[in-house]
């Protein structure tokens, strides 16, 4: 029986958490990973709370979006690996949530409930997929 519930502990643990579905944006990748997609950013500090209290609709977010490759959910730490980034993008505070579309971020001064971040996305980033051969649903008859 204790070996059982060790098993189901290390299930657990182990288990990939749905916050790893959102891309993690630093100074190093950004450029590259933002490359020919549309995107929206948090940018935020571990330390805000606000952007604490922001981030369980941020990663509810990121769960709906996970499966949409024209789109992506990221996230800046702005005091670590995302410093330049942030400061590059004229992040003064946090949290900043911005919109990176046609190779150019806009801000995003709407709601932060998950219901108003989903309908901006749905209206500015049109997260359809394209019609190709491989998303060949996606392809109308004309």
């Amino acid at each position: 029986m204790r070996g059982m519930r060790a098993s189901l502990l290390a299930l657990f643990v182990l288990a990939p958490s749905g916050a790893s579905l959102k891309m993690d944006l630093t100074d190093s990748n950004f450029k590259k990973s933002l490359e020919g997609k549309n995107a929206f950013v948090f940018f935020q500090a571990p330390w805000c709370g606000h952007c604490r209290k922001l981030q369980p609709e941020w990663d509810q977010m990121a769960k709906v979006y996970a499966d949409t490759p024209n789109v992506i959910i990221g996230q800046a730490d702005c005091s670590g690996s995302g410093q330049q980034f942030c400061g590059e993008n004229g992040v003064q505070g946090y949290p900043t949530l911005k919109l990176w579309k046609d190779g150019r971020f806009s801000d995003y001064n709407g709601g932060r409930d998950f219901q108003s971040l989903k309908r901006e996305v749905e209206r500015k980033l049109d997260p359809r997929p394209a019609c190709s051969l491989e998303s060949k649903e996606a392809c109308t008859p004309e």
